[in-house]
């Protein structure tokens, strides 16, 4: 006896075949009934048909997309059987292409059409498995791109496993994703084993097919709740942005569809298969920084926020050391020398951190004192501007003017008439 899935979006029609089937007394177990393409290759997977009877047209993925999704990852087995109507004619030709065994128009229907497609799949079930000793290449696809992203194969092995897999890493670029696959916590409590791992796998299966869209890639399911994606780029341009475009619908969809939450971190690009996995351990680190308002983190990004905040903390104590030290005579180069950097880089990042450049920076910090010991009227401007290290009492009032416009002397005496 053999099991067969029924495949249609339609519930009548489900109900029809089955119908159909009890009716003939045919050697056939139903063993599970699918909606779409994703939900059906997911009941390949747990149930493990021999026959699929099939929709050509359904939502998600249609059949002839599941056909050949399932001989790709499951081999010869299930043989397929596709269901269509007239106007599908031209479809029905290229799912003869894709090797399916029969295909039958729906309003034309009947047990002993249905039983002659059945029977005609059941000897082409016999003839695969005489021969079909050999595991499934899904498992050993999966065990080479754990070993790769875990940096456990070396270059020479990855060659070899890659040529007897039919796996092309010939890409000039790669970039490796982490993933996690987030349950809501009212559905978590809900669902038994079988059907969490229907969702899962329902849901790799779907982000495969979006991201497939955007970029070539390989998705690789890691356990229960983490993957990982090995992104192929044919050249580096627009490298992220493909890659963003791709994991917005993704997103979106997911959500949409199966209300889970995906996270996700990217690493940089790595120019050669064996340096995947260090992609691989960028894209982890970059997850942590993952969450519901931010699905997915690129490293680089990580990288250059690092970046610009070393940058605020080395520009944070130039400016104490400038604070600490406003009665000196400071220079760009003596300042620069002090901190290990060169007069052009401290330049140019004071500037932009600060919004003034560096000299600006020590005259308002000068001139701000120098208001504070004139109110005091303890010093003559003269002495306040020896004092601060200007050269002259002329260019010191000239820098003060500048700032708050007004001069020294100016500045007390409108100071003074505010107080009376």
């Amino acid at each position: 006896m053999y099991k067969l899935l029924i495949v249609d979006d339609e519930p009548l029609m489900q109900m029809g075949i089955t119908s159909m089937i009890q009716m003939n007394h045919m050697d056939i177990q139903i063993c599970g009934n699918a909606s779409n393409g994703w939900e059906a290759l997911e009941k390949i997977r747990e149930l493990s048909p021999e026959i699929v009877i099939c929709d050509i047209k359904m939502p998600m993925m249609d059949g002839l997309e599941l056909a050949e999704k399932s001989r790709e990852i499951y081999g010869r087995l299930p043989v397929f059987i596709m269901l269509t109507a007239y106007e599908e004619f031209e479809l029905a030709k290229k799912a003869i292409l894709c090797q399916v065994i029969d295909y039958l128009v729906k309003i034309e229907l009947t047990p002993e059409i249905l039983s002659e497609a059945l029977l005609k799949a059941s000897r082409q079930v016999q003839e695969y498995s005489r021969d079909s000793s050999a595991p499934a290449l899904h498992t050993f696809y999966d065990k080479f791109f754990m070993r790769l992203l875990n940096n456990l194969l070396s270059p020479d092995a990855i060659d070899r496993h890659a040529r007897e897999l039919s796996i092309n890493l010939n890409y000039p670029c790669f970039v490796a994703a982490s993933g996690h696959i987030h349950v809501s916590s009212g559905t978590d409590g809900v669902l038994d084993s079988s059907q969490y791992l229907n969702l899962h796998s329902s849901s790799i299966n779907m982000l495969r097919e979006i991201l497939k869209k955007y970029v070539s890639c390989y998705l690789v399911s890691l356990d229960t709740r983490h993957f990982a994606v090995i992104f192929n780029l044919e050249n580096d341009e627009n490298l992220y942005s493909l890659i963003k475009d791709g994991l917005e619908d993704a997103v979106s969809l997911l959500k949409s569809y199966f209300s889970i939450r995906i996270t996700l971190g990217v690493g940089t690009a790595a120019r050669l298969p064996w340096d995947i996995h260090i992609s691989f351990q960028e894209a982890k680190k970059a997850e942590e920084f993952s969450g519901e308002k931010t699905p997915f983190v690129f490293y680089r990004d990580i990288v250059e926020q690092n970046r610009i905040s070393e940058k605020g903390k080395l520009i944070s104590q130039v400016q104490d050391y400038i604070n600490q030290h406003l009665t000196e005579r400071l220079s760009l180069n003596a300042v620069a020398d002090l901190f290990y950097l060169s007069p052009g880089y401290l330049s140019t990042t004071f500037k932009k951190h600060c919004g003034m450049s560096f000299t600006e920076y020590i005259n308002c910090q000068k001139i701000s004192l120098a208001k504070d010991l004139l109110l005091k009227q303890e010093m003559k401007i003269y002495e306040i501007a020896a004092f601060l290290g200007f050269e002259n009492t002329y260019y010191f009032s000239k820098v003060f003017k500048k700032i708050s416009g007004m001069s020294p002397s100016e500045f007390v005496a409108d100071k003074l008439s505010s107080f009376l």
